[in-house]
């Protein structure tokens, strides 16, 4: 969907809205998960909550943050285009911040990394 509505300049609203707001929810949960997933420390699985968290904080926080909130700055600038008394700077922010959602591809890549060992 993102290839798409960035490549085209599709608005976002009918189903695509609906769409939209089911991938940023499901990243969003996803983002929260990650903080109690256990990872693998010298050969062993670590499953302890707090040390999840802390490796998570160190490993990947910063990249899955700064999509969710790029995710989220899009929908917002996209409800609030149409309120704004200059349209044509809030367009170009929104088309900035959707471009910003082209980063929401690596998470699925890493994804598909997951699935892969399954």
């Amino acid at each position: 969907v993102i290839p798409f509505v960035v490549a085209w300049q599709v608005p976002t609203e009918g189903w695509l809205l609906g769409i939209a707001w089911v991938v940023m929810l499901f990243w969003t949960f996803d983002l929260l998960m990650n903080f109690a997933t256990g990872f693998y420390r010298k050969g062993e699985l670590e499953l302890d909550v707090r040390r999840s968290a802390v490796h998570y904080l160190r490993s990947r926080f910063i990249l899955d943050i700064s999509m969710v909130t790029a995710d989220w700055a899009s929908m917002a600038l996209s409800m609030a285009g149409s309120s704004i008394a200059d349209e044509s700077s809030a367009v170009k922010l929104a088309r900035v911040a959707k471009m910003s959602r082209v980063l929401r591809i690596f998470g699925v890549l890493r994804i598909t990394r997951y699935v892969a060992l399954l």
